[in-house]
Parts: structure tokens; sequence; C-alpha cells
């Protein structure tokens, strides 16, 4: 079974080198669809909706997605019963979850709508959030981001950002221009290295301040009112939307550099515009929607990433990746639905099982399997598809377990890399190995300076066997590293295990619990008012929003994004472009509400006209 497997290619079994079961049942479901989806109709502006999609892509890479608890699929499905009700028919609205801290909303031209998952987290209800998303869908369906020039002219100019004629103050710090008789936006080979990292810089910030910026007083109270109509067409009631103010006036303050009020302003008024709008609105029993998402998802797979201007293949290839997830949501059911499945499944499949036998990561790719498994038994548990998926994922874990004695082996001989460890606690996690294996990987990450990753694996091992000898010894190693550990998240991790082991432990052993969690709570205080890392801070605040140290570290961290802005200004003085740019980057990517990315913001902008 071991060398059975061998290198597999794209459409191949996993097994034996024949066209997968997964490919047959997906040739065959094709052919069957004879149909066309309502809804197909011409997008009114390809080039908008490339430049949207392309902004959406950068904006997901950026800041990265969020699924929690089927955070996505909650979103779709109220997202889609309310576009549903429109006869917005110029772009396919398409919805996202991304992962940034700071409760909000906003929405692209082309019809992307994204929620953050700071937003969620405030426990929003149906309604509520069907008035976040109400809002969010009128500005797309009433053309507010075109009509704007301030937005229509970001989202211009962030089509050109890539490219040598938009870059970071590029005068002033020494940048490099298109070559000499090179057009803007052609000939994408030509272009030095240094002049793309500039470029990539300068679509951060632009897309920075295309997604942040808000509307006018007029906009704003537009979107409120047709939000709520659409709202209460879909079946929900339309005084959500006033409840979302209050539940967000309770929770959140009133600045206007925080998210939320930053880009929709205005907020005294519209709430109390927004009651009086809900009590006069009836709930009316909402229209199906199937064809209607079925349509958004053909128009998707239909859109030609060659259609975008001045794109290279790498940027049409992320934009088609990008446009087939939002095609799954839109429609996460059927013949389409399974080939997207099909072809990510395969993908990954293909990255893995290229490697050695011993170092491919099965406990990854199982996991992908099931999860996909998972959704189709809830939407759809009588298709065939099921069955095609548990027999892959059986022969998938049969080959797995088939390297076993030798991963075995090669774990008792003690002479492996970090990589085959890795794998090992991936493939294997109920093995009786795995806590040696989490100690042995704890101690690889901690000799190369990886301390988050070292206090990770021995808080695996701990909560394993937290009694055994090695779930001690893995206590024992995180008391030595706790003086001089300097990652706030993962102080953070430590005293969220202790705290979770507190509660079965008694005598002596809740005594060594609780010294090491005063340990871990005592440094942390001092390094919440002193780390000089800005990814350390934003790490702690994406992992722990509402820990107790969140509001020092979020203010420190703008102290050092400040400290970064310091030595940008510094060193474009003195020509030093790639340090410059070093800080921009960290500043952005870390920081991106601080004052200092603010000003970055805008000194980009005033640099690109």
């Amino acid at each position: 079974m071991i060398s059975s497997l061998g290198r597999a290619t794209r459409g191949k079994s996993p097994i034996d080198g024949r066209p997968s079961i997964l490919n047959l049942l997906l040739i065959a479901s094709l052919l069957l669809a004879t149909t066309t989806p309502a809804g197909a109709q011409d997008l009114r502006n390809d080039d908008l909706f490339g430049k949207s999609a392309m902004a959406a892509e950068q904006a997901l890479t950026g800041y990265g997605t969020w699924d929690g608890d089927s955070a996505l699929r909650r979103v779709a499905d109220i997202g889609y019963r309310l576009a549903g009700q429109t006869q917005y028919l110029d772009y396919p609205l398409t919805f996202f979850v991304v992962d940034m801290r700071e409760p909000n909303a906003f929405a692209l031209p082309g019809g992307q709508v994204f929620v953050t998952r700071g937003m969620l987290e405030l426990d929003l209800s149906d309604d509520q959030l069907a008035g976040l998303l109400g809002h969010e869908i009128s500005h797309v369906t009433l053309s507010h981001g075109t009509k704007m020039q301030r937005r229509a002219t970001l989202l211009n100019i962030l089509s050109q950002a890539a490219m040598v004629g938009v870059v970071v103050a590029a005068d002033s710090i020494g940048g490099e221009r298109a070559p000499e008789g090179v057009p803007l936006g052609r000939n994408p080979d030509q272009i030095s290295p240094g002049a793309r990292v500039q470029g990539a810089l300068a679509a951060t910030m632009i897309l920075g301040e295309l997604l942040m910026r808000g509307y006018s007083r007029e906009f704003e109270d537009q979107a409120d009112s047709e939000g709520q109509r659409l709202a209460a067409a879909a079946g929900f009631d339309p005084l959500g939307a006033a409840d979302l103010f209050d539940l967000m006036e309770a929770r959140l303050p009133q600045t206007h550099e925080y998210g939320y009020w930053r880009t929709h302003p205005f907020f005294d008024d519209r709430v109390a515009a927004a009651r009086a709008r809900g009590k006069l609105l009836a709930t009316l029993e909402a229209k199906p929607i199937e064809d209607y998402r079925r349509g958004v998802q053909k128009r998707l797979l239909d859109y030609d990433t060659d259609r975008i201007p001045r794109a290279d293949d790498d940027e049409k290839a992320a934009v088609r990746r990008f446009l087939d997830t939002a095609a799954l949501t839109a429609w996460p059911q059927g013949a389409e639905a399974e080939r997207l499945r099909t072809d990510a499944l395969q993908r990954l499949r293909d990255e893995i099982l290229e490697g050695p036998e011993t170092s491919r990561d099965y406990g990854r790719l199982l996991g992908e399997y099931r999860k996909q498994r998972a959704e189709v038994a809830e939407l759809s548990p009588e298709s065939d598809y099921l069955a095609v998926l548990e027999r892959e994922i059986e022969a998938l874990d049969a080959a797995n377990q088939a390297n076993y004695p030798a991963a075995e082996a090669i774990l008792t001989e003690g002479i492996y890399q970090t990589e085959f460890l890795e794998t090992f606690l991936s493939n294997y996690p109920d093995s009786p190995e795995f806590s040696s294996a989490a100690i042995a990987l704890a101690t690889s990450y901690a000799r190369v300076n990886k301390t988050r990753e070292s206090v990770e694996r021995y808080l695996e091992a701990w909560r394993a066997a937290p009694q055994s000898e090695l779930g001690q010894r893995s206590r024992r190693g995180l008391e030595l590293m706790v003086p001089d550990l300097e990652n706030l998240s993962a102080l953070g991790q430590i005293l969220e295990a202790c705290d979770s082991m507190l509660d079965d432990s008694t005598g002596a052993n809740a005594e060594e619990i609780q010294r090491l969690s005063a340990a871990a709570a005592a440094r942390l205080d001092t390094m919440a008012g002193r780390f000089e890392d800005l990814a350390n801070g934003s790490e702690y605040l994406r992992r722990f929003p509402e820990g107790d140290h969140a509001d020092r570290v979020a203010l420190r961290l703008d102290e050092q994004a400040e400290k970064l802005y310091g030595e940008v200004i510094l060193y474009q003085g003195i020509g030093d472009s790639l340090k410059a740019l070093d800080r921009i980057q960290r500043i952005l990517l870390h920081a991106p509400l601080s004052p200092a990315a603010k000003r970055l913001s805008e000194r980009a902008l005033l640099a690109s006209h």
C-alpha cells in the first residue's frame, strides 16, 4: 500500500492511478445537467467587476477569511434571502466573512459584501444580521460606490496599483518607474521587483481607504431605508436594523476612529429613522431564491478573467480561485457545487501526495475531505456524492494507516526533521506516541526561537495526558519558558490552558498549575506594555480580542506603529526605499486601523494623483 500510492496526478485515484471516483461522478453529473439556471445575464461593466473582484481577493488575502461555527454559510443564507428580493442584475452579489477583530461591514461596487469576524462575535440575531446585510446590499444595488467620486477614483487606481504607475511616493523614496517606452499596465514581465513591491503596498493602502471610507448622509439614509425594505420582504423583522444600532451603541465606543462609526456615520439620526420606518413595514413571506442563487453561481463561473485589465497570469489565477469559492458559497448544492468541491480537493490532494510517503500530511487532507462530507450531508443528505466522498476518505485513511509502521520506526529511531514531526502529529493524533512527538517538536521549535509554536506543542502534550510523566514534562517545559517568553498570544494560551486544567485538578497538581498560571499572568502583564514587534500585538488581539490585556496591547500597538511611521519618514529622507517599504508593510499588515496607517493611506493617495 505504501509504494502503490506513488505520485498523485490531477484526476487520478490516490490508490491505483485510475481516474478517481470523484471525477467519474462529476463527468456523469455534468452530462446530465442540461438546464440553464435563471439569472445568467451579462455583467453591466466587465471592467468594473474585474477591478472589484481583484480588490475583494486582495482583501481576503490581506486580512484572512473566518468561518467559525459556519459563519459564512449563515451570512450567505441570510444575504441571499435579501438579495433574492431585489431586481438587481448588474453584478452577482457575493458574501464573505473577513478575519478582522473590529466590528464592521462593507461592500465593493462589483457586488462583494463583507462582514467582519468582530461583527459576528457581537452575537447578532438573524433580524439584526438581516438589517446589516440589507444596508450593505443596498449600497451596491443603489450604485453608491460608483456615484461617490472618491470611491470610484480609488477603485480605478486600485486596478493599476500593482503596476509601476502607482507607487508609494516613488519619487521621494527613490522608487523605480516603468522602463522607458513601457506603457502603464503593459509588459508586466519588464517591471522591476522593486516597483512591484511598491505597487503592491500602494494597492494595500488604497484598498484600506476603499473599504474603510464612509458614505455621505444621503447615501447612508438611502441604504438604511432600502435595507429595511429588503429585510421585511425577505421575511425578517425590519426593526432588526434599529435593534442592531441599539446593540452596537451599548457594546461599542462611539468614536470616529473606531471601525463601524468611521465607515457608517450619522448614527443618532439613523437610529430614530430606522425605528420609525420599521414600525411601518410589514414582514412578508419570502419568495423562493434557489433559482436566484443558481444564477449567481453561473454568472461567477462564466466570468472570463482575461477581461480584467492589466492583470498578469498569477493575478488572474488568484481571481479565478476567488470566484470559484464565491460560486460554491452562492449555491453549495448540485452538479456545479460538486465539481467545485472536487477541483479544490484534488488540488490539495495533488499538492500533498507528491511528497515522500512519510511526509504526506494525510491529516490535513482527510480533514478537508471530512469537512466537505459534513457540508454535503447537511445540505444534500440524499446525494450520491456522499458515498463518493466516503470511499475517497476510506482509501486515503487506509493509505495513511499503511504508512504508520514506517513513521513509527522513524520516530523510534530518533533521526528526523521538524517537518516529519509536524506531519506525524497531524496524521496520528490518537497514537501512543503523540505526546512524545509533540514534546520533541516543541523542543525543535524552541531551538529556532519559534516560541509560540513551541508553547502550542507543549500544550498539546499536556492536554493529551496531564497526569502522565510526559504531561508533567510538558508543564515543566512551559514553566522554563515563561520567564523569558515575549510572545503575547503564547502567554494567553498558557493562561487559558491553566484555567481549563484547574477545573479537573486537586492537591499538589493544582498548586503546580496555579504557580504556572501566576507566572504567565505576571509575564503577560509586563509584556503587554513593553512589546516592540507589531506582529506580536496584532496576533494577541486576533486570538484574544476580549482578553484582560487587549486595551493595553492595542494602545501599545498604536505607539509602535507611530514609531515605525517616524522611521518611514527618516528612510524616505535619506533615500533608503527598501527600509522605508519594510516599515510601511509592517504598519499596514499589523496595525491597519492605527493613526499611522491612516496617514500612510493619505500619503499614498496624494502620491497616486
